[in-house]
Parts: C-alpha cells; structure tokens; sequence
C-alpha cells in the first residue's frame, strides 16, 4: 500500500513540475508511520485514563457512602446519651420517692410509738430504718454503676467513631494517590479498601450488637427496679394493716417520755442486729406481738437475702461488662 501511494504521487509531482527525490519520499513515509505509532500510543493512554477515572470515582462513591455511616454512628452516640441523662433524672426522682415515703413512715412510727411499748417501737423503727435505708442505697449503687458503666462505652464508642474517622482520611489519601499511579498499583489500592470496607462493616455490626444488648440489660434493670418497689409497697401496706389492727390491751405506755430519743440513740449507735432481737424477746406480754414479730422478722431475712442475690448479680453484671470490654 505504501508503495504504491509512492508510485501513484510520483507522476504527479512530474507533471505539476515538482519532482521530489526517493529519499524525500522515504523521510514523509517513515515520518507518517511514526505520526500513526504516536496516534495508536495516544488511543491506549486514553483508554487507561479512562479505566483510571472509573476506579476513582468508585472510590469517591465509597467514601460518600462511608461518611454517611459515620454521621449515622454519631446519631446513635447521641442518643446513648439521651438515655444515660434519663437513667439519672429517674434515679433523682425515685431516690426523691424513696425519701419522701421514708419520711412519712417515720411520721406514721412516732404517732404509734407513744401508744406500743418501747421494745416493740425499738423493733419497728429499726426494720422500716434498715428496709428503706437498704433499698435506696442498693437503687443509688446500682444505677450509679450503670451511669458509670454507660459514660464508659459512650467515650469508647467516640474513640472508635475517630479511629473511623482517621481510616476515612486514609482512604482519602489513597483515592489520591490512585490518580497518579498506574493500572496494576491503582488496583491493589483499591483491593485494600475493599478489605479495609468489610472490616470497617464487620465493626459496625459488632457495635450495633453491643448497643442491642445494652439496651437489653437496661430494660432488665428497669423491672427489677419495679418489683423492688413494689415489695416496699407492699411491706409498707402490711405495716399499715397491723398499725390498723392492733390490739388495744397490748400497748403500754412509755415509762419516760424520753422514749423517742433513746430509739434514735440506738440507731445512731449503730448495734447489732442480734441485740436489737434479743431486746424485743424479753416482752413476751402478748401473743398477736409475737406472731408479727416473727412475720417481721422472716420478711427482714427475705429482704436481707434479696439484698445479698441482686448484689451478686450486680457484680457478675460488672465483671461480664469488663470482659466484653477488654474483648
């Protein structure tokens, strides 16, 4: 094809009066395929730029997609924190109802007191003391802890929201780099961030599962914090009732009228619950004092035990939190 083109162009330089020698020819020909070598060159080179432009735009899309996810993980630590604020505003306000129904049952203890003996009285107002007292300190202990605990995986979840942070920087900085590197190194950045995209997925899920079982374990603690309240109801209505149906014949009158103040003196002195006991057996005056004696006594044992049980499983709650943390 060449030579003829070659052939073809000689006579008719001869007849329009130039003639052009063979080696002129030969330079346009040689510099013509050259021209068509660098064309060829130039359709390959814009063909990888094109592959090149599509990969970083896939790259581009993942980081979009990847900031999003991370806004969304900074909703839920908003709202974690939402709910930590509430557990303590409704510890404030049980720990304000645990006070109040303190206070009026000490009411209710010294208008009975002048009317029972000084033994029973001692009894009474030490198992309403050690009940009430009891429960507002495990309720104050318990969602204390919890607060604690809530604060703690709060700021872990802010620290690992940052470490997703810095990685999405350094994916930026790969997306980067692809566009200056060739086909083979823009391909082996682009499978470590498909590598780094199912790590970051696989934390995400770990994460939302921590969350599901928080908020599992706070439902949990919200219907233990309503039995117990409605065992102190319902100790306080039993209370009540004896208060109600008291035998007339079986009250004395105090032999002093400092009888109230040596009840506080006793309780301030802080003596065992043995002595307390053994004081209330030496008046074996009446029967019906005897029987709720005893009934008192069993439901203070209950208490005490219960008390025993929900601190063993507040510790156990502890250390398994501990270890999913040190996990």
């Amino acid at each position: 094809m060449q030579s003829d083109e070659g052939e073809e162009s000689g006579p008719v330089c001869m007849e329009s009066g130039t003639a052009l020698s063979t080696d002129e020819f030969n330079r346009l020909q040689q510099q013509l395929i050259e021209l068509r070598n660098q064309n060829y060159e130039l359709i390959e080179k814009n063909k990888q730029l094109q592959s090149q432009n599509s990969k970083s735009n896939e790259t581009f899309r993942f980081a979009t997609k990847f900031i999003g996810r991370k806004a969304e993980k900074q909703t839920g630590l908003g709202k974690w924190e939402e709910e930590v604020n509430a557990l303590r505003a409704k510890l404030t306000t049980q720990e304000d109802e645990f006070r109040l129904q303190q206070s009026t049952l000490l009411a209710e203890l010294n208008k009975v007191s002048f009317k029972s003996s000084s033994k029973t009285k001692v009894f009474f107002f030490f198992l309403l003391f050690f009940s009430f007292t009891g429960v507002v300190f495990y309720s104050k202990f318990f969602y204390s802890s919890m607060v604690k605990e809530l604060r703690r995986q709060v700021q872990q979840e802010k620290k690992r929201a940052d470490q997703a942070e810095r990685q999405l920087e350094d994916a930026l900085v790969f997306t980067i780099f692809l566009q200056t590197f060739d086909g083979d190194e823009s391909s082996c950045s682009a499978s470590v961030l498909e590598s780094d995209n199912v790590e970051l997925i696989g934390r995400l899920a770990q994460l939302q599962k921590k969350h599901s079982e928080t908020i599992d374990r706070l439902n949990m603690l919200e219907e233990e914090n309503t039995l117990l309240r409605k065992e102190v109801s319902e100790k306080s209505e039993v209370i009540a009732e004896w208060i109600r149906n008291r035998p007339s014949g079986d009250s004395h009158t105090p032999s002093s009228p400092s009888c109230s103040s040596e009840v506080l003196a006793l309780i301030a002195s802080g003596l065992r619950i043995r002595r307390m006991f053994d004081i209330v057996r030496i008046d074996d005056s009446a029967a019906g004092i005897r029987d709720m004696n005893r009934k008192l006594q069993r439901m203070l044992e209950e208490t005490l035990s219960k008390n025993l049980n929900l601190q063993k499983d507040i510790q156990r709650l502890l250390e398994t939190n501990k270890n999913e943390m040190v996990k």
